[in-house]
């Protein structure tokens, strides 16, 4: 699902950047060293992951075969907001906060993903995943990344993650 919700968000982001933009998702630590002589990049790191518990909680649900016995049990979607540092580097500010503010154009368009920019299970889902930028109010502390401050944003998906059927779980 982590990974899914990635390459969603690459999509995302390849259609409002510059053209010949790199995506990174490792952490930010010495990008500055290494993009001397390189195309300008936007990192996107993971920062925290928090259950969404805004929306009720749906029970189980018994699935019952052909002839009306249960058969497996259905587990309720859970929703997480995963909570991405959204950087840019390029060698100059007025480069990296262009595309940082290509990043916020994007969020102003589609403040969420959908069917073209899905992939993996979630395009299978075909969920719509809000997008939210500053929603989580995270501190982000630079010197634990190895870095002086550096521009950015805090960029957060609400995504899905969907158990897998428990058939044979008929009985609780």
């Amino acid at each position: 699902m982590l990974a899914d919700v990635d390459l969603s968000l690459a999509a995302w982001l390849s259609a409002a950047l510059p053209p010949r933009t790199e995506i990174d998702f490792g952490p930010p630590a010495g990008r500055a060293g290494e993009r001397a002589g390189r195309h300008p990049a936007v990192n996107v790191c993971l920062h925290a992951v928090d259950e969404d518990t805004s929306g009720l909680r749906a029970s189980e649900i018994r699935l019952r075969d052909e002839t009306g016995r249960a058969s497996g049990v259905a587990l309720p979607t859970r929703r997480y907001a995963l909570t991405y540092l959204v950087t840019a580097w390029a060698g100059d500010p007025v480069t990296e906060h262009r595309l940082l503010g290509a990043v916020l154009v994007a969020h102003a368009g589609h403040d969420h993903l959908t069917g073209e920019y899905l992939r993996g299970g979630l395009a299978e889902a075909d969920e719509c995943l809000p997008v939210y930028i500053g929603r989580a109010g995270l501190a982000v502390h630079w010197d634990r990344l190895g870095l002086a401050g550096h521009s950015g944003l805090v960029l957060t998906v609400l995504a899905p993650a969907v158990p897998p059927l428990e058939i044979g779980r008929a009985h609780v």
